[in-house]
């Protein structure tokens, strides 16, 4: 996972080198990667035409699941419940206005679930066991956004959520 996210930002971080800066009026396309103080990783696309950004994306939350998911127990799995917890699968909505080639404010909305597991010990797994999702509950919130843009396509994003908490944002747009 860690090399498809190096892969991502250096791609990313190539492709922005040739995005031009100060012309609000081309429409540009993107990718934004971020992160929580809830452990929750997002992932999102824009689109931005004059001053308008509009985006769409998922986040999905980290909160101590161990080793591989398993959709089903096989009887030769380890049986020993060693945890258990919730997380959230989130898909995203937001809208930025652009004041100036450099800053942005924006609000989004967020719907998804609350995804309830159970952590297993089984040393066939990596990490020590394995996870099965249990029930889930409908979970939507909102929050705010801006952005700081230094030059061309590259910015930065730091926003709050009332479900993913606070958090920041590297985005890239050509």
């Amino acid at each position: 996972m860690i090399k498809t996210f190096t892969f991502l930002f250096g791609l990313l971080g190539c492709i922005s080198t040739y995005a031009q800066s100060d012309n609000l009026a081309k429409p540009k396309f993107g990718l934004g990667l971020g992160f929580t103080h809830e452990k929750v990783l997002m992932m999102d696309l824009h689109y931005q035409r004059n001053k308008s950004m509009f985006r769409a994306g998922y986040a999905f939350q980290f909160n101590g699941q161990k080793g591989k998911f398993v959709s089903e127990q096989k009887a030769n799995y380890g049986r020993t419940i060693i945890g258990s917890g919730k997380r959230y699968m989130l898909f995203t909505a937001g809208y930025d206005y652009w004041f100036t080639d450099q800053f942005s404010l924006g609000v989004e909305g967020v719907i998804g679930s609350d995804v309830y597991y159970t952590n297993y010990s089984d040393n066939r797994f990596n990490g020590g066991g394995y996870y099965m999702n249990g029930s889930s509950e409908f979970a939507a919130g909102g929050g705010g956004k801006v952005h700081y843009r230094p030059q061309g396509g590259l910015f930065f994003g730091l926003g709050y959520n009332t479900l993913t908490g606070a958090g920041l944002s590297i985005n890239f747009s050509i």
